[in-house]
């Protein structure tokens, strides 16, 4: 190097071929702005990061781990020769924003008041963008003069009180994601290696707040519960640094009573704010776990009061109105835009709850669609429609927003569809309705223009069956359209198949099947077409025979009811009815023989037997009808029970009502019984008359059999 380099960048590392050049090429720029050295230390790698450390570094070594991060990092430290000492790690990468950096290391004049500079780290717990982040603020920059080193086998930190004098870079941020590609077993493995080292820290100094803090970092189950009772009782009695690590302690314990549902929830939050009003972690952190609790609890009030100083604390951490001292022994973890949206969208509903419908609606307008994650979609979008029902906002521009936001992820945009479509049921409306409310499904109808989703709701909005069938010709995709729409159009008198969109039998059975599973319309959809002429209609008669067929499936033969019976005896002449013309339209004449009626799918041959079955029973052949559904389950013995329905309830088949000449014999035998007694031969002769015969049903109680027994 051609001049005494003003800041020396140090880092140890091992197998970290993951990340490690990207994290050497973001220093380039700051190489290039300013006078710079690279050292760094390998603790044993072994996946070839070691030349790529090789390429970039000025100093290049190898250092033997000994189980001390202090150890390695001081190593490095006694090779550089800059004015100011740069700490990083492989899996940390400079923001582009360097330029507030670069301008201290020129200015001189800013170098004799102070001996460190402190920095944003932003830790990402997933991709980036995609899930929580925490920051904290560090004192990664030493002036070398001052002669402080690391100590501390784990969580290293500058020797002794640390740094004074630190310069506050506002603007620069340092990306770490070293826990984002942490499988359960690696992070397993961390937490167990470090609370193996805290534990022997604790058994030396038993009272130490920042080792308790660490320790409710790493432990789990009783262990931290214990941990962070014991480090509230040291921040309650004011132990060393209980002011500097109180935030942090109190806001861990507040998350970890939430979540392991301790007494001490409320008590702790309000410890945590007499101590430490000011705090920024107490402010923001606090107050997210406060807001969730009273959310989770329907403390609506209370929710709203807590919402709305976490998102004041988040705006004033944003202007950087805050002591940024206290991010230097601990963490802010509640301020991702996927944290803010949820506190938003949550906010909006409370606020809808309290009847303030107007700051729902402000609320929700605040949500980052562009930060909006996959789980929070259903909820924002649920909120858009609760506001539509209850208040008098118009949300359909806020709808179409979302829309085109998530028009480029896939899973986001069915998230959206499953969600909206909850709204669209005819028994959701009526509920609305009863409720004073308007519809909901109104703020989708504006993406009529876009989807198939807005004109499934446009055609529910809509009562002349020429604009239905306009917005139904517009239809993309019958399989993702709300089958609710549908149901409506069909309601509404509109004919189907739409003449211009002929549709394939597989699309009619997939459509028919999902209105069969919507609701008990089916069956008034399929009454429609007895007795119908289809004619050379073959997308009509294709229509009827899925609807026909599909209510074969589902109607309650076994459970029907009397109430039921005559729904269910014109279902079944509605499937011979159409089955009939299905046939002769689709099957050549002597492929519709008992001879040849293997060739047909099992449906068509149980059908062609149905077909002639009434056929018999026109004819006046009862037997010849029993004979036939007899036949039909050798077709297919899954109808076993709508056969044995027909035979109970077929009106033909059932015993006739005596006429009235019969019942006056029936009266006059019965009289003349009684006048002899039991064993009396004249009773058993009269038993044995012609006329006893005839009436003997009717005295003895027993029924005739009916025609259609499967007994018979």
């Amino acid at each position: 190097m051609n001049a005494k380099p003003v800041l020396s960048i140090g880092m140890i590392f091992k197998n970290e071929i993951r990340c490690l050049e990207r994290c050497l090429k973001s220093l380039q720029p700051l190489r290039e702005a300013v006078p710079c050295e690279l050292v760094i230390a390998d603790t044993g790698s072994t996946d070839g990061s070691e030349q790529i450390a090789a390429q970039y570094a000025d100093d290049y070594f190898r250092f033997p781990w000994i189980d001390d991060f202090s150890a390695a990092r001081n190593a490095v430290m006694d090779r550089c020769s800059g004015v100011w000492y740069l700490s990083l790690d492989a899996d940390e990468w400079f923001d582009e924003n360097i330029g507030e950096l670069v301008q201290f290391l020129r200015d001189r004049r800013q170098w004799k008041d102070y001996e460190g500079c402190a920095l944003t780290i932003r830790n990402y717990m997933h991709s980036i963008g995609q899930g929580d982040i925490s920051d904290f603020l560090a004192v990664r920059i030493l002036r070398m003069s001052t002669g402080i080193r690391f100590e501390g086998a784990i969580h290293e930190h500058w020797k002794g009180e640390g740094v004074h004098n630190v310069y506050g870079l506002s603007e620069m941020m340092l990306h770490h994601d070293g826990y984002v590609e942490f499988s359960a077993e690696q992070g397993e493995a961390k937490r167990e290696r470090n609370m193996a080292l805290l534990r022997k820290e604790l058994e030396r100094d038993p009272d130490n707040l920042m080792t308790l803090l660490q320790s409710l970092e790493s432990s789990v189950d009783e262990e931290m519960i214990d941990y962070t009772r014991r480090a509230v009782r040291g921040v309650l009695e004011r132990r060393h640094k209980w002011d500097k690590v109180g935030p942090p302690i109190m806001r861990y314990a507040a998350s970890i009573a939430k979540s392991e549902k301790l007494p001490e929830l409320w008590t702790w939050i309000q410890q945590g704010r007499e101590l430490f009003p000011d705090s920024m972690i107490i402010r923001l952190d606090v107050s997210y776990i406060a807001f969730v609790d009273c959310f989770d609890t329907h403390n609506w009030t209370q929710a709203i009061t807590e919402g709305e100083a976490y998102l004041q604390a988040l705006a004033d951490y944003k202007a950087w109105k805050f002591d940024h001292q206290e991010l230097m022994f601990g963490t802010l973890t509640n301020l991702a835009p996927v944290r803010e949206n949820i506190i938003r969208i949550c906010l909006s509903n409370a606020y809808l709850e309290e009847r303030q419908g107007e700051k729902a609606w402000a609320a929700l307008k605040q949500v980052d669609l562009d930060s909006l994650v996959l789980e929070n979609v259903r909820n924002y979008v649920g909120m858009l429609m609760n506001i539509q029902a209850q208040t008098e906002c118009d949300t359909g521009e806020a709808m179409t927003k979302v829309w085109e936001t998530l028009k480029e992820k896939p899973d986001f945009q069915l998230e959206l569809v499953a969600a909206a479509a909850e709204c669209l049921p005819k028994s959701f409306r009526v509920q609305e309705e009863a409720q004073g409310f308007r519809h909901a499904y109104m703020c989708l109808a504006p993406l009529a223009d876009r989807c198939d989703l807005g004109r499934a709701a446009r055609v529910i909005s809509l009562e002349s069956t020429g604009d239905i069938k306009a917005v139904l010709n517009q239809v993309e995709d019958w399989k993702q359209f709300s089958i609710h729409a549908l149901i409506h159009a069909l309601e509404c008198g509109v004919t189907f198949p739409l003449p211009e969109k002929p549709l394939t039998l597989e699309e009619m059975d997939a459509l028919a099947d999902r209105i069969a599973r919507a609701g008990n319309e089916i069956l008034e959809f399929t009454a429609q077409f007895d007795g119908v002429s289809f004619g050379e209609n073959a997308q009509l008669l294709c229509w009827a025979r899925a609807l026909s067929m599909v209510v074969l499936q589902v109607f309650p033969w076994k459970n029907a009811g009397v109430e039921n019976t005559e729904r269910g005896l014109q279902a079944v002449r509605v499937f011979a009815h159409v089955e009939r013309a299905f046939l002769h339209a689709c099957y050549a004449e002597s492929a519709l023989t008992e001879a040849r009626l293997f060739l047909l799918p099992p449906m068509h041959r149980f059908g062609w037997h149905v077909v002639h079955a009434f056929d018999a029973l026109a004819a006046g052949d009862r037997m010849g009808y029993v004979r036939c559904l007899r036949n039909s389950l050798t077709a297919n013995g899954d109808m076993g029970s709508l056969v044995e329905f027909l035979t109970e309830n077929t009106p033909e088949l059932q015993p006739s009502r005596p006429s009235a000449e019969l019942q006056l014999l029936a009266d006059q035998v019965r009289s003349l019984l009684m006048l002899y007694p039991e064993g009396d031969p004249m009773l058993e002769a009269l038993k044995a008359s012609e006329a006893y015969q005839r009436v003997a049903h009717l005295i003895e109680g027993t029924a005739p059999a009916i025609w259609g027994s499967l007994a018979q």
